[in-house]
């Protein structure tokens, strides 16, 4: 090894691309420039892990977990599997302080370095993986996150005079076979307008070939209430019917449910213990939802759900530059009130169905918390060889975890249901369902329960693999008879 004498002391500028920059005292000689490797290393975010002055020097590649070594007895410097020859004139120890060429220190941590003889600077590029970089881009992104919107302007609403009848659209189309079309063609005719301030749909199938009806027209008239809490719809005319087993029905519809539910349901706490100095970060999609930054072990963190499957990703940085990702998902089903909330349903009318002649719900759903909707309620039908028949049912729709939800159903004289839904992630969702029929014959049920049990399993599977174009979805459907064997579809 040259003797320190040969080395002049240098004051150049390390910048590292899009991070840090920072002077340090580095050491040249014959043109070649030697950083002090663990100033470098703090700079770009790494620490070092193992230190035997005049003889070796290494640490951890974060977040991918590749070790580093400077080896100067056995003349070598290695990145993972890669390796290079430490050559003497390559480096230099002083004051226990080991001093690497440039190109070789930014070697070591998977970047380039480029020396500007002119302007004393050490450009490193090639530095998106580096923790210092990764640490500066995650503050810019809280940052961002913590400005407040932009203010808008309050409009106020312009106002409308209600009339009469107003605005009308018409909407067709023909479906039909390409040989011999005019057999099988159908042609649907659709008309809505607003009538008394509500909404009139006409619907009438008819078929080219005569030309002819196909079946009685379908019309219905829609009110909406938005801001009021005691109704807020009425439905007049051909609809379906209240309850979670809404029959077609042709009569009047009265509810305080919105016309359009918000797709937002509310928050979902998401807690865990981390090692102290860790942060969290959550994501949906690429959007940053919020972060944890406490230092007492713990993170805390509120994410708005939406009903359906909701996938989000959790990443947590560590004190030395780690990253785990945490991939998840929070069901909630349509069925599902927030906490709190109180629903009503009226329904009554003809039925639209050959198995009963008049039909009539009463249903009530409250949500006892975000995980929990409880509703009950009773079908009234009637025919006129059965007589009327009241059949009471009631429906319990709760989360256990955060990703497994459970949904139970008794009516009585028509079927018990029980089914699981389980979506832990975007690339894993499965649900199995259970469902006993009643077999009284005298029940008006009877005639829509088709076997005496069924059994139903869906999933959709996405492994692991680059691209993640290759994923696995089936389903699998039992139904069995008290007049022959089972049958399975899948």
């Amino acid at each position: 090894m040259p003797a320190d004498s040969a080395y002049a002391e240098l004051a150049v500028q390390v910048t590292i691309d899009n991070g840090p920059s920072d002077v340090m005292v580095g050491l040249v000689r014959d043109s070649v420039l030697y950083l002090p490797l663990r100033p470098f290393l703090a700079l770009v975010g790494l620490s070092v892990t193992e230190s035997e002055p005049g003889v070796r020097l290494a640490g951890v590649l974060e977040p991918t977990r590749i070790r580093y070594i400077f080896d100067t007895e056995q003349g070598r410097v290695a990145r993972g599997d890669s390796a290079l020859s430490l050559a003497a004139g390559s480096f230099v120890w002083r004051a226990g302080e080991l001093f690497v060429s440039a190109d070789l220190a930014a070697w070591a941590v998977g970047a380039n370095a480029s020396v500007s003889w002119t302007d004393l600077v050490v450009a490193v590029s090639g530095t998106g993986n580096l923790p210092v970089v990764v640490r500066m881009a995650r503050d810019a992104r809280r940052a961002a996150l913590r400005e407040p919107p932009p203010a808008v302007a309050p409009v106020a609403p312009a106002a409308t005079a209600r009339s009469i009848l107003d605005g009308a659209v018409l909407d067709w189309s023909l479906i039909g076979p390409t040989v011999r079309f005019g057999d099988g063609a159908a042609l649907q005719l659709g008309a809505g307008l607003q009538v008394l301030g509500g909404s009139l749909e006409i619907q009438q199938q008819v078929a080219p070939g005569g030309p002819r009806f196909v079946g009685s027209p379908r019309a219905s008239w829609t009110q909406a209430w938005p801001a009021s809490w005691l109704v807020r719809q009425l439905r007049l005319g051909d609809l379906t019917g209240s309850g979670p087993e809404g029959l077609p029905l042709r009569g009047v519809l009265v509810t305080n449910a919105p016309f359009l539910r918000p797709a937002a349901f509310g928050l979902e706490a998401l807690t865990g213990r981390l090692p102290a100095g860790w942060e969290a970060e959550l994501y949906r999609g690429s959007q940053l939802i919020g972060y944890s930054a406490e230092s007492a072990g713990r993170f805390a963190l509120d994410l708005p759900v939406a009903y359906g499957p909701n996938p989000i990703d959790l990443v947590f940085y560590g004190t030395h530059g780690e990253i785990l990702h945490a991939g998840r998902s929070i069901l909630v089903p349509v069925d599902r009130l927030p906490g709190g909330r109180f629903e009503y349903a009226l329904s009554r009318g003809a039925c639209s169905v050959d198995w009963c002649e008049h039909a009539g719900n009463l249903d009530l759903r409250y949500g006892l918390s975000e995980r929990v909707t409880m509703e009950a309620g009773v079908d009234v039908l009637s025919r006129s060889t059965v007589g009327t028949t009241a059949h009471p049912y009631g429906l319990v729709s709760a989360g256990l975890l955060p990703a497994l939800g459970v949904t139970a159903q008794v009516v009585r004289e028509g079927w018990a249901r029980a089914r699981a839904d389980f979506d832990p992630s975007p690339d894993l969702t499965a649900g199995v369902e259970y469902v006993a029929f009643a077999q009284d014959t005298q029940a008006l049920y009877a005639g829509r329960n088709q076997g005496r049990s069924r059994v139903a399993l869906d999933f959709f599977w996405r492994p692991p693999l680059p691209g993640r174009a290759l994923y696995f979805q089936g389903a699998w459907l039992r139904t069995a008879f008290d007049w022959g064997p089972p049958t399975a579809t899948s």
